[in-house]
């Protein structure tokens, strides 16, 4: 469960860096670039030995920024 929810994390962080690059700020464009991301993201884990390159990196990616949200950070006092 947690696998999919790192994923998810991974793809909404990856489309805000690609919609701030890009300078997209139409919440319609947005939502259109995270279906796009998404789209290219499942093609490309119909590739056999992407499959497992690709989950790995989404769910490495996800959970990183899922402790990073969760765990505070030291203030420097």
């Amino acid at each position: 469960m947690q696998l999919f929810i790192a994923s998810a994390i991974s793809l909404i962080v990856l489309n805000n860096y690609l919609c701030s690059k890009l300078k997209i700020k139409n919440k319609y464009a947005i939502c259109g670039m995270l279906v796009l991301c998404s789209a290219v993201t499942f093609a490309l884990t119909i590739v056999p030995y992407l499959n497992a390159l690709i989950l790995l990196c989404l769910t490495s990616f996800g959970l990183g920024v899922l402790v990073d949200k969760i765990i505070p950070k030291k203030n420097k006092d």
